[in-house]
């Protein structure tokens, strides 16, 4: 009975130690406040769980146990931006030709993993949400590539997506 308590209890503690909440800390030289349009030097932004939790000046830092810093103190830092009119099932500076092979030769598996890559790309440019309208005949691959973001299965923007025009618009 004591050993069965014990390993139980050495789960219960594993399990909570691997779900407690990680602390990054980023250390900005300069950090764009967008309410001002001032540009503050040598601030902090703590990240709680994914959450910007606060903003505070480097000094302040020495009252705070972060799980990870991360060094960003020769870069100006700004918040993520926001494309409002992507479609990532598409991909290039479109002509009519590359439109009709994507949309008549290219399967929707294929169009869907070149997606992937299209979220990636655009959150390692910055963008940190992106709004899709339309999947340009693929379906709900839109959705699939959102849930995939949504669930850490891919690495992406976050995404409003529009998906299928209603049949009365076509």
């Amino acid at each position: 009975m004591n050993k069965k308590f014990t390993l139980l209890f050495s789960c219960f503690l594993f399990v909570t130690i691997i779900h407690a909440q990680k602390i990054i800390a980023v250390k900005c030289g300069q950090l764009l406040d967008v309410r001002t349009g001032k540009i503050n030097t040598n601030q902090t932004i703590v990240i709680k769980d994914n959450v910007i939790e606060s903003i505070t000046p480097y000094a302040a830092m020495a009252k705070i146990k972060a799980d990870t810093l991360i060094n960003l103190f020769d870069y100006c830092v700004l918040p993520g931006l926001i494309d409002c009119h992507t479609h990532v099932l598409l991909q290039g500076d479109i002509t009519s030709e590359d439109y009709d092979v994507q949309i008549l030769k290219q399967s929707i598996p294929y169009r869907t993993i070149r997606g992937v890559r299209s979220c990636k790309i655009a959150l390692m440019n910055g963008f940190t949400a992106i709004r899709d309208l339309g999947t340009e005949g693929a379906g709900f691959a839109d959705v699939d590539l959102k849930k995939a973001i949504n669930n850490d299965i891919i690495a992406g923007p976050r995404m409003f997506v529009s998906t299928l025009l209603p049949a009365i618009l076509l």
